[in-house]
């Protein structure tokens, strides 16, 4: 349960740094809520939008590598929203 916590507090605090513009925080933030998130042996749309998310902040660092490498874990996974 904490993990399920501490991810969705790790993917809040991501989300307000890309708004702030701070992408390489965020990718940090978006790579720690997956770590908590894979913890707690979950998987789905949830995690998979995580993943795109990170990869956007790949984009915006212009890491276009990472970001194709963030879109792969999604393929498996059914997107329903992108914000």
């Amino acid at each position: 349960m904490a993990d399920s916590c501490q991810s969705a507090s790790a993917y809040q605090e991501a989300n307000s740094l890309f708004v702030d513009e701070d992408y390489d925080r965020a990718f940090e933030q978006y790579s720690k809520a997956i770590d908590l998130y894979d913890k707690k042996g979950s998987s789905g749309s949830g995690l998979a939008e995580i993943y795109v998310k990170r990869a956007a902040c790949n984009t915006k660092l212009q890491k276009y590598t990472g970001t194709v490498s963030n879109g792969e874990p999604c393929s498996n996974h059914t997107v329903l929203s992108i914000v």
